[in-house]
């Protein structure tokens, strides 16, 4: 859609510590280009922390439903938002259910009909770029990606350089990336782990692209999660690889590390304080023992 993307200043803190840590190469801010990701040949290790997002496959009847409910004087409105979902079959499908209404409930069929010269009226206004309007898209892998410097730019119609490309990642687009050597992909991006599920083919989104681009484990998360217990989490997670854990034991461990910490434990530590949100907890309460902060997060691959 048209909603930006807000910044996260936590992920900038983790991804720090893992530079640090692993003395890796960090791409932060506007330096975390699109076309770097894609160019990207087999990391041993790739975080990406950022804006994940899966946009749901839009349906007639959804448009519909919001015309006719929305406050009168609306309807261009929703219409100018929602243009990839304008086209003759559409119009066509709305003068269908008027003449249908009409024998059934006057009411319906009489917003029905004052809706239909406005959708055609939305349908002369062609957008500068398709692209950037809510579209029908049934490929599920191009309607998920990743965020990256200058998404909100081009989400709003506004032009990037070439070595910017678009901002985003599509799914389609990341199943292309050479990760025949990675052994390990962890995706702080909420709701990365989503995706349409078909019948024989599992999940497609993020988490089938970075398999069919080759990388060996994916950690990823189903919901979105606050940044500072995933930083938590994340940091008990790279001491347990340190440990030499299998990557499935120290995500769990951490799952559990965070499950079981108490408020006493967590004002120790910097990390701690700020998962604290500086609210205060009794010293022996588990702050983060609810599922919420730790039950995201899952592994997939080789464990």
């Amino acid at each position: 859609g048209n909603k930006p993307f807000s910044p996260v200043a936590e992920t900038a803190v983790l991804a720090k510590k893992v530079g640090d840590r692993f003395q890796a190469e960090l791409w932060l801010e506007d330096d975390a280009l699109a076309p770097r990701l894609v160019k990207a040949r087999s990391p041993k290790m790739l975080l990406v922390a950022t804006h994940g997002y899966l946009s749901p496959k839009k349906e007639p009847n959804h448009l519909l439903m919001e015309l006719l409910d929305c406050r009168s004087g609306k309807e261009m409105e929703i219409l100018q938002r929602q243009r990839g979902l304008l086209d003759e079959e559409f119009l066509e499908y709305t003068q269908t259910l008027a003449k249908r209404f009409a024998e059934t409930d006057k009411d319906i069929a009489a917003k029905l009909e004052a809706i239909i010269p406005k959708i055609k009226q939305a349908m002369k206004l062609e957008p500068d770029n398709i692209a950037r309007q809510h579209l029908k898209v049934e490929d599920p892998m191009m309607r998920c990606g990743l965020a990256l410097a200058g998404a909100n730019t081009w989400l709003l119609g506004g032009e990037l350089p070439p070595e910017a490309g678009k901002g985003i990642i599509f799914a389609q687009d990341l199943a292309g990336i050479d990760l025949w050597a990675t052994e390990l992909v962890i995706l702080v991006a909420c709701e990365s782990g989503l995706g349409d599920v078909k019948a024989g083919e599992g999940v497609f989104g993020l988490r089938r692209a970075f398999a069919v681009a080759g990388a060996k484990t994916l950690i990823m998360s189903l919901w979105k999660v606050p940044a500072s217990a995933t930083i938590l989490l994340m940091d008990r997670f790279f001491d347990n690889l340190e440990k030499d854990m299998g990557r499935s034991a120290a995500l769990k461990d951490a799952q559990n590390y965070l499950k079981n910490i108490t408020a006493r434990q967590l004002g120790e530590s910097e990390l701690g304080k700020n998962a604290l949100g500086g609210k205060n907890y009794p010293p022996e309460s588990k702050p983060l023992a609810h599922p919420y902060y730790w039950g995201a997060w899952i592994c997939q691959g080789n464990l």
